[in-house]
């Protein structure tokens, strides 16, 4: 069953140049909004750094 992400908010993890062309990817598979967490601002290792990631998708 295809999931509809034109309405969806999508957080790509992984290394910075990966980041960037999932996120054209993500652009071309029709998503709008694609969220890439920035290590300087959320530490994807620690428990708190992916709550806080998840709970602000980036809006601050």
């Amino acid at each position: 069953m295809p999931i509809d992400l034109a309405a969806r908010r999508v957080m790509v993890t992984g290394v910075p140049a990966f980041s960037v062309s999932a996120s054209s990817a993500g652009c071309a598979a029709g998503c709008r909004d694609v969220f890439v967490p920035r290590s300087a601002e959320y530490d994807l290792v620690q428990r708190d750094g992916v709550v806080g990631a998840l709970r602000t998708g980036g809006r601050r």
